[in-house]
């Protein structure tokens, strides 16, 4: 008896984290999607990203536990703050992406002599992305109160992003 209980709840267990891997999956796919639908930007523009910085520090969750004490009304908040991150996220996946590909293009036309920023893109490029899968399942699993919104550090997200403009900026000015 116990041990048809607990080989179902293994079970349960794999199919949940399936479950969530295929969600995660779908909702990174959505990011590239985006990206083949965007039109394209002149510059990117760091300030856009301010407001999503301010989402993460919790000033707001803080403002909304302290002054509001309807449950419903503090949930639809933290609903509509995760919409908020998610287009946010979005946008910088876009941008990442957009200059990502213009700062591959460039290395592969430089001379050989600046091959050395490829390893860079790519590191940049899974640090991105591993940042991105986190702060997914963060926001995937906002109801563990150890996990909440105000507690994500948007700078694994931006900081590639800055690196690889510093890298084809520096390789730019250097060819």
């Amino acid at each position: 008896m116990t041990e048809t209980i607990g080989i179902a709840g293994i079970e349960f267990a794999a199919a949940a984290a399936v479950a969530a891997a295929i969600a995660l999956w779908m909702r990174i796919n959505d990011y590239r999607r985006a990206f083949r639908k965007a039109e394209p930007a002149s510059e990117y523009a760091p300030a856009r990203y301010r407001p999503m910085a301010r989402l993460f520090s919790g000033a707001d969750s803080e403002f909304m536990a302290r002054y509001v004490s309807c449950p419903k009304i503090s949930a639809q908040w933290q609903r509509a703050q995760r919409r908020i991150v998610r287009l946010y996220l979005r946008e910088l996946a876009v941008d990442f992406l957009r200059i990502h590909r213009e700062a591959r293009a460039m290395a592969a036309h430089s001379p050989e002599q600046y091959a050395d920023v490829i390893p860079a893109l790519f590191r940049q490029q899974a640090a991105f992305w591993r940042a991105l899968i986190w702060i997914e399942l963060r926001l995937a699993f906002a109801f563990v109160p150890g996990l909440r919104l105000s507690r994500i550090n948007p700078e694994p997200l931006l900081g590639p992003l800055q690196a690889i403009l510093r890298e084809t900026r520096q390789t730019a000015s250097l060819a």
